[in-house]
């Protein structure tokens, strides 16, 4: 049995994404603050490889990572709006805090750690133009920003023991104990459920912009080849329903 450690585990991906590992036989700690309450967790609550951990991951204590194999960082402020509200609560979250863990992480043993980045880092390519997996990251907005310092310090930290992939993921869609409908596919499905019609917002910019993945989205499809620099993997993930 593999022991996973999920900070930020009790939102949309995490609820979604533990549901998965107990189902697979393996240990899930979630650490989050749980601003919303367990109920998300109340069809595994009596899992005995299922452990609950309320806490800051800016004040995550050592004692909580120990003894884990894997850990996954979801944690912090999920979009570009989220983060501009408040450019320093996301620096302490969105890096210091993702920062913290990793090392962490590497003092405690762990020997992977798999970091929740964003399809964000490549940026806008000029008009015409097309970004790709092979583009170099070009961030725009605060939140892109805080995930490309956070990758190039997982870089420099990796080694042979201690194994690390950005996930830089795409918009994801789909159900989930923690449902959202504020992402663009979910809350499209849903009107045309209700509604029976699509409502698209924002014009052509808006459009265009959710296309190029600059919203945030759990990881819940394949991944196309990894980028991989020793034994830091970098890979960008596909959408799935």
């Amino acid at each position: 049995m593999t022991k996973f450690l999920i900070a930020g585990g009790a939102g949309y991906i995490g609820t979604a994404l533990v549901t998965e590992l107990l189902a697979a036989g393996h240990g899930a700690t979630v650490f989050d603050r749980f601003s919303l309450g367990e109920a998300s967790f109340a069809h595994v609550a009596d899992n005995p490889r299922l452990r609950l951990v309320h806490g800051d991951v800016r004040t995550v204590e050592a004692s909580v990572v120990r003894g884990h194999d894997v850990v996954i960082d979801l944690a912090g402020l999920s979009s570009d709006d989220a983060a501009d509200r408040d450019p320093a609560l996301t620096e302490a979250i969105n890096h210091g805090a993702a920062v913290r863990l990793a090392e962490l992480a590497r003092q405690t043993g762990v020997s992977r750690l798999l970091y929740s980045s964003s399809c964000a880092v490549y940026g806008a390519a000029a008009s015409g133009g097309v970004r790709t997996e092979e583009s170099d990251p070009l961030p725009v907005s605060l939140y892109a920003k805080t995930k490309v310092r956070v990758e190039e310090t997982l870089r420099a930290m990796a080694s042979p023991s201690f194994t690390v992939t950005a996930l830089r993921q795409a918009t994801v869609y789909g159900l989930s104990p923690r449902m959202r409908f504020d992402a663009v596919v979910n809350r499209m499905t849903l009107h045309a459920f209700r509604e029976k019609r699509i409502r698209v917002h924002g014009g052509a910019d808006k459009r265009s912009r959710s296309r190029r993945g600059r919203r945030r989205s759990p990881p819940t499809g394949p991944s196309r080849r990894p980028r991989t620099r020793g034994r830091v993997r970098w890979r960008r993930t596909r959408a799935r329903g």
